[in-house]
């Protein structure tokens, strides 16, 4: 069965690039079937663009192959960033035992979305924190990140 490929970008459509995509992708796998998802994500908003992969991703066939482009900054340096949850910063760990028991942090989790987390404990009693509660996250000027490991 050819392959499944499906496209989401923050390029939108008023350029080349999503042709000169599809090109390269038939260049090298010609059989392909490709799915335009979105390309309208709002420039740069790596947030929006997960969230529409993760609405879009269930309805498509086992094996399918997503192909997400959309960069924060396209050819700057990355910056780190800073995560808090009312007044409480959290630092930005790669897992739970990056901080002592008890304290509460942020981290990538397996399903890739941004968790916010007490070493075992319990993040729901952190003040502030429940289902729909506000979390800021925004980039710092200096400091040190753990990314999330891939």
């Amino acid at each position: 069965m050819p392959p499944v490929i499906a496209l989401l970008t923050d390029f939108g459509l008023q350029d080349p690039y999503v042709g000169a995509m599809k090109g390269a992708i038939l260049s090298v796998c010609p059989e392909a079937t490709l799915v335009d998802v979105l390309h309208d994500v709002p420039a740069h908003d790596v947030a929006a663009g997960a969230l529409a992969l993760d609405s879009a991703y269930r309805h498509f066939p086992r094996g399918t192959v997503f192909v997400a482009v959309v960069d924060p900054g396209v050819g700057s340096p990355r910056r780190p960033v800073a995560v808090t949850l009312g007044a409480q910063a959290l630092p930005l760990v790669r897992s739970y035992s990056d901080v002592e028991q008890g304290a509460a942090c942020a981290l990538f989790g397996s399903s890739g979305r941004l968790e916010i987390a007490v070493h075992r404990g319990r993040a729901d009693a952190l003040p502030g924190a429940g289902r729909g509660a506000r979390v800021r996250v925004r980039r710092r000027s200096s400091g040190v990140l753990h990314s999330p490991s891939r």
